[in-house]
This record gives structure tokens, C-alpha cells and sequence, in this order.
């Protein structure tokens, strides 16, 4: 009875060091990132800015893995509802719209709206100094908004 002990005992702790070699592998996040702050650069071809070196910063210190995915801005907000990706970062407007289907970190990046002109236009040196003129903005975007807003309270 003391031999059947034993080699159960043993049995037990041979097929416990077997099976804590088995660590479950952990999968990369998936992480959307597109332009103003992404860039892909000629030689290494990996996307490359501020928001990754920080996102790797924060996950190399936990060990993690991480998997860029350079989209366009239009599809990312799909794509997290699709699951598609696990994290998007790069310059996303904290809005009610978007504040209804994503989770929000922080800010780390303090952004604004700007005017820019080209040189020698002088006479354009704030929003009330467009009044009758035309702008351009980039559709569905924070600034189309602000656009739009400015315009119907002038």
C-alpha cells in the first residue's frame, strides 16, 4: 500500500511540473491607429509616433504583446463595435456620440482646433474674421464640427 503512495505521490508531481510548462500563450492587442500622430516609416515599415511608443512603453513594462493596425478613421469606430481590434489610440475626440459605445483612458495629448491660412493673409486672425468667407474641413471629424457650430452662431 506504502509503493501505490509513493508512486501516485510522484505521479502527481511529475505530471504537475508537466503541465506548468503549459502556459497558456497570450494573444497580441490588436491596436487601431491612424494619422495625425501615426506614421509608417521607409525602413523598418512599422508604424511609428508618439501614441505607439507610449502604448508600448505602458505594455512592455506588463510583459504584453502588441499588434498596430494602421486603419483610416472613418471604419476604426466600426471595427471596435466588430471587435476587430482590442484598443484604438490616436487622436479620438471624448464626445457624447462616442461616449456612448467606447471606454476612454485619460488624455495624454491636449488638442484644439486651429485656423490656418496661407501666408500673407492677414486679415484672417480669429473664427469672427471668417464671416462670409469659405472654409474647408474635414468631413465627419471634430473640426467639421466645430466648423459647423461656429457658422450657426455667427
Amino acid at each position: 500500500m506504502r509503493r501505490v503512495c509513493i508512486l501516485c505521490i510522484t505521479g502527481w508531481l511529475v505530471l504537475g511540473l508537466f503541465l506548468s510548462g503549459c502556459a497558456q500563450k497570450v494573444a497580441p492587442i490588436r491596436v487601431a491607429t491612424w494619422p495625425p500622430f501615426e506614421y509608417v516609416t521607409r525602413q523598418t515599415n512599422k508604424i511609428e509616433d508618439l501614441d505607439t511608443d507610449l502604448f508600448s512603453a505602458i505594455t512592455a513594462k506588463r510583459g504584453l504583446q502588441v499588434d498596430y493596425i494602421k486603419v483610416d478613421f472613418d471604419p476604426f469606430l466600426a471595427g471596435l463595435a466588430l471587435c476587430q481590434y482590442d484598443v484604438a489610440i490616436s487622436s479620438i475626440t471624448i464626445n457624447d456620440e462616442h461616449i456612448k459605445d467606447m471606454n476612454y483612458s485619460d488624455p495624454h495629448f491636449p488638442v484644439g482646433q486651429v485656423i490656418t491660412v496661407r501666408k500673407g493673409r492677414t486679415e484672417i486672425t480669429s473664427k469672427k474674421s471668417l464671416v462670409g468667407k469659405k472654409i474647408e474641413a474635414q468631413i465627419a471629424t471634430t473640426g467639421a464640427d466645430e466648423a459647423k457650430k461656429s457658422r450657426e452662431q455667427m
